[in-house]
C-alpha cells in the first residue's frame, strides 16, 4: 500500500487517503488480538525499476517533490538508457483478508447507521434507480448480472464495456533454508513480494517450516466469457510459462534459490 500510481504521480488525495487507512489501521491492530498477523507489515522495502524515459522524468519529478517518501537512484547501464531504481519508503504489505474481516466487524460494532440487508437482485438497472450510489461487488459475474435486463430493447450486459481478465500468482518456496532472505519487494509491471503473512500459506495447501516464501504476479489472460469451473482454478504450468521469463528478471535468485510451488487465479 501507498499513494503513488504507477507513472510517478500521486493519486487523486493520495496522502489523504493514506492517512486515513493508516488511521483505521492502527484502530483495527488495536482492537483485537491480531499478534499473530499484523494486518500491515511496514518492514518490507518497495523498490519500483523504472525503464522508460517518461517513467524515468516522472518518478525523478517526484522524488524531488516528496524526499519523505520516495528515493530516486539512476541505475547505470550501457545497454538502457533512463533506468533508474525508486524506493518507497512508507510503503507496507497489507493483510487484504484480515484487514476486511476486521473492518467490517468495526462497522457492525460501532456505526449504528450502517444497516445489513441480504436480497437477490433480479433486475440490476431497477435497483440503481433506489439509491444514490450502488458498488457492484461481484467481479466477472457483473456481464451475466447485467444479461437479464435491458434498456431501451438492448441487453444491458452488451453496453458495458467490460473485459473478462484472468490473473494468476505464483507461490515460490526457497530451495534449503541456506538461501538468502529477500527483504524488498519489486514492481515493473510484474512483481516479486515476500510473503509475510504466513498464516495464509494454507489458502496454497503451504505450510511454512522455516522457508521464506515469494508471491509473483500476475498474469494477464483475457477472456470472452467467465467459467467459474475452469477460470478460478488454479494452473501452475501456464502461469510458470507466462510469468517466469520476467519474473526471474526482476529477482535474479529465484532461478538458482527459488522453486514455483503453487498457484491461485481469480
Amino acid at each position: 500500500m501507498h499513494p503513488f500510481a504507477p507513472r510517478g504521480n500521486l493519486i487523486w488525495q493520495g496522502l489523504e487517503g493514506f492517512a486515513a487507512t493508516m488511521k483505521i489501521i492502527d484502530e483495527l491492530e488495536a482492537s483485537g488480538p491480531l499478534e499473530s498477523s499484523r494486518i500491515f507489515n511496514p518492514s518490507i522495502e518497495l523498490v519500483r525499476l523504472i525503464d522508460t524515459e517518461n517513467d524515468f522524468k516522472n518518478w525523478q519529478r517526484a522524488a524531488r517533490k516528496y524526499p519523505d517518501w520516495l528515493t530516486f537512484t539512476p541505475i547505470p547501464s550501457s545497454e538502457v538508457n533512463n533506468t533508474a531504481r525508486v524506493v518507497i519508503k512508507m510503503a507496507g504489505i497489507v493483510d487484504c483478508p484480515r484487514y476486511v474481516e476486521a473492518f467490517w466487524k468495526m462497522i457492525d460494532t460501532s456505526h449504528q447507521s450502517v444497516h445489513w440487508r441480504a436480497e437477490a437482485v433480479e433486475d440490476p438497472v431497477k435497483l440503481c434507480q433506489q439509491y444514490d450510489v450502488v458498488i457492484l461487488c461481484c467481479g466477472a459475474s457483473v456481464p451475466q448480472l447485467f444479461s437479464r435486463t435491458t434498456h431501451n430493447n438492448q441487453p444491458c450486459n452488451q453496453m458495458l464495456d467490460v473485459k473478462l481478465v484472468r490473473g494468476q500468482n505464483i507461490v515460490f518456496r526457497t530451495k534449503s533454508h541456506n538461501a538468502p532472505d529477500i527483504k524488498e519487494a519489486v514492481i515493473c509491471g510484474d512483481y516479486i513480494v515476500p510473503k509475510t503473512f504466513n498464516s495464509h500459506l494454507n489458502e496454497f495447501g503451504l505450510q511454512s517450516n522455516g522457508e521464506q516464501y515469494l508471491l509473483g504476479g500476475a498474469t494477464h489472460e483475457y477472456l470472452d466469457s467467465y467459467d467459474v469451473q475452469r477460470d478460478d482454478r488454479p494452473d501452475l504450468a501456464v502461469a510458470s510459462q507466462l510469468l517466469l521469463p520476467q519474473l526471474n528478471k526482476l529477482q535474479p535468485l529465484l532461478t538458482d534459490q527459488y522453486q514455483a510451488v503453487a498457484a491461485n487465479a481469480a
